[in-house]
């Protein structure tokens, strides 16, 4: 399973993201949009991969690198309008891009990947 994405999962149209869902088996799935700089991040990448594991097999979980100028992750994430970090993304199997509005801990986005289940 990929874990990571870079720009051949992705492409851009009219400045947004758009999946390229074939790759995940038409799976509806979630982007964390991190820095390597931010402390807090590191905490949520920890119970990313095992929400990746725990959930596999239901949906997608990616990570996407916004420091990363070689593959252009940066542009990506601000042509998205990502300005804070961490920055949760939900996906549909449409590939379309939603926001996660909720607080940033274990328990409330296991919360919002549940609901995305029924």
């Amino acid at each position: 399973m990929k874990f990571k994405i870079d720009n051949s999962d992705f492409k851009l149209i009219n400045k947004k993201i758009m999946i390229n869902n074939k790759l995940f088996n038409n799976k509806e799935g979630f982007i964390l949009f991190y820095s390597n700089y931010c402390n807090k991040c590191n905490i949520v990448k920890e119970f990313w991969e095992d929400f990746n594991k725990r959930f596999e097999n239901i949906f997608v979980f990616l990570l996407l690198n916004c420091d990363d100028i070689l593959l252009e992750n940066d542009l990506c994430c601000m042509n998205n309008n990502i300005k804070n970090y961490p920055t949760i993304k939900y996906f549909n199997k449409n590939g379309k891009l939603y926001n996660y509005d909720g607080l940033i801990n274990k328990d409330d986005i296991s919360r919002f990947i549940y609901s995305k289940m029924y």
